[in-house]
């Protein structure tokens, strides 16, 4: 750190910084793989489309029911006591649905950056709600 003329601290960029810098963002900026063999990798079918849109619907549903009763509990205990009801009520939704949390964050994450999977989602999705049901970026 240096100090500029005014006496406060400032930090300055080194010429080596950059170079140990470099090949980190360049991995992060360049694809792994071609673009098709990626999105073959993460193309969902119907019937896992279909089983995340209705365990989607029914965690949203949770979600909004104790995010209404928390805002009406103002003590701590209280409210840890409804977020662990929440954890708990999510876990028999994901079993029912024969779903693991890895398997539910990873469609929630394909369904968020491909726009392929999520207008199919969004379809399956109003199928399966009767046409409401949210977007999977907020889950």
């Amino acid at each position: 750190m240096e100090k500029d003329r005014m006496g406060s601290r400032t930090l300055r960029a080194s010429p080596a910084g950059a170079f140990t810098l470099a090949p980190v963002l360049l991995a992060l900026l360049l694809p792994s793989a071609a673009p098709g063999q990626q999105q073959a990798a993460t193309r969902l079918d119907e019937q896992k489309l279909t089983a995340y849109a209705r365990t989607f619907a029914e965690v949203s549903r949770a979600r909004d029911d104790a995010y209404a009763e928390l805002g009406r509990t103002h003590d701590a205990l209280g409210k840890a006591t409804i977020r662990e009801r929440l954890d708990e009520r999510i876990a028999r939704i994901l079993e029912t649905h024969a779903l693991s949390s890895e398997d539910y964050k990873h469609i929630t994450f394909v369904v968020s950056t491909d726009q392929g999977q999520r207008e199919a989602f969004e379809k399956i999705l109003a199928e399966v709600t009767g046409g409401g049901g949210g977007s999977p970026a907020g889950s």
